[in-house]
């Protein structure tokens, strides 16, 4: 990943996920340590992407565990904008993901196109 860059679309889709995530971390900061602990941990990814510092892909944003393991699981708007940050910077094609998902909700893409029918298969008794 480290020969790739990000594009000035990606980027700018990239700073605006920050500014988001680094506002709702702010805002629940105030009631939640879990959500100050993980604005503290993520400070330096966000303030890289802000100051579009971050021009290539990002193999591990850290922090993912918060949501499984500490009370920030609550916050599904948060937990969307950490998900939407960390896919960003570590390059995920957004669009992409939403097309994808957009053509399974209207059922052009269904288990079986994806793994076959494996209705046939029968485990061993």
């Amino acid at each position: 990943m480290a020969d790739r860059k990000l594009s000035k679309a990606q980027m700018h889709a990239l700073m605006k996920e920050a500014q988001r995530l680094q506002e709702l971390l702010e805002q629940y900061s105030g009631h939640e340590q879990e959500a100050h602990a993980l604005l503290e941990l993520l400070k330096p990814f966000l303030d890289d992407a802000l100051m579009g510092r971050l021009q290539q892909p990002i193999s591990d944003i850290p922090g993912g565990y918060y949501f499984l393991e500490s009370r920030l699981r609550k916050y599904p708007d948060l937990e969307k904008a950490y998900a939407d940050f960390a896919n960003r910077a570590e390059g995920v094609d957004m669009e992409s993901v939403a097309a994808f998902d957009e053509a399974v909700r209207r059922g052009e893409i269904t288990r079986s196109n994806l793994f076959g029918d494996r209705s046939e298969h029968k485990p061993d008794a």
